[in-house]
């Protein structure tokens, strides 16, 4: 895709708007890129899990707007309309030359009706509601090579918009992260033990409208051995109240956003009731 010319600003400028967790891990490489061949980003995002935690953590300058709106599909809908307008309002004037997501309905829309160009990036052909919006608006898609096209054919005549890249995005990331040691001080791992990290489900995402049993069946059965240190990262605030208030006593629940690849690295088992944690 090339950018169009304009007089206005020195340096082109990317939009990019960060709405979920493993987003901020998957950019920050890519951004460092951007800027050294000196385009300008500009993010935004919203208040989701650990979003803004972990864009603190890197240093990463950014425009709160918005919040995930939970369960309710009505406040999903409605929030989905009113953040789309409020990232209309605040990239009027701005002159981008691109705008660029993983998977943000919000600012496919905003781009669309600022008639900029936009790349949406998404590693989960299933879910139907955001390609619904998403691929029909963006200029280019850009996907892992490991997803069929054959398999977004029902969204259209998208073909061409298609672009693939080898791997996976985690590969994307992985490959500039240092393992940071503190993590088993800063968390307090006990390596005497068998280290158990456990993501719960994505149960207030529109694309899981179901509930998932069988994880904390799972966590409950492994608590009891007393072998075990269980490391559960919660997504949301109250899935975190919800296995705090359970009290167990082999839990580890870090009341902030952590350095997951490290954590991986010591740890024995991992229990992903979603997709990023565990591809990595």
């Amino acid at each position: 895709m090339s950018f169009r010319k304009r007089k206005s600003f020195n340096k082109k400028r990317i939009w990019l708007d960060i709405t979920n967790s493993p987003h901020v891990l998957f950019f920050y490489p890519l951004i460092k890129e951007f800027e050294k061949r000196e385009y300008e980003v500009i993010i935004t995002t919203r208040d989701y899990a650990q979003v803004l935690s972990l864009l603190n953590r890197f240093h990463m300058k950014y425009k709160l707007i918005g919040k995930h709106q939970g369960k309710s599909i009505l406040k999903k809908a409605l929030g989905f309309v009113f953040r789309s307008l409020r990232l209309f309002v605040f990239g009027m004037g701005k002159k981008f030359d691109l705008a660029l997501s993983h998977s943000s309905n919000d600012l496919s829309i905003a781009a669309f009706a600022l008639r900029i160009p936009s790349v949406v990036m998404f590693d989960y052909e299933f879910a139907e509601l955001s390609h619904r919006v998403n691929l029909r608006l963006a200029t280019k898609i850009l996907i892992p090579d490991l997803i069929p096209t054959e398999a977004l054919n029902k969204y259209g005549n998208i073909k061409n918009k298609i672009d693939k890249y080898r791997g996976l995005k985690e590969q994307v990331y992985l490959g500039f992260m240092d393992i940071d040691e503190n993590i088993k001080e800063e968390i307090g791992l006990d390596l005497d033990k068998i280290i158990i990290t456990a993501r719960p489900p994505a149960t207030m995402s529109a694309y899981h409208r179901f509930e998932n049993e069988l994880f904390d069946k799972i966590i409950d059965k492994l608590e009891k051995n007393e072998k075990v240190q269980i490391v559960l990262l919660a997504r949301t605030d109250e899935q975190k109240k919800k296995y705090i208030n359970l009290k167990k006593k082999n839990f580890i629940i870090p009341d902030k956003a952590i350095d997951c690849p490290s954590l991986l690295q010591y740890s024995d088992i991992v229990i992903g009731a979603g997709g990023t944690i565990n591809r990595e």
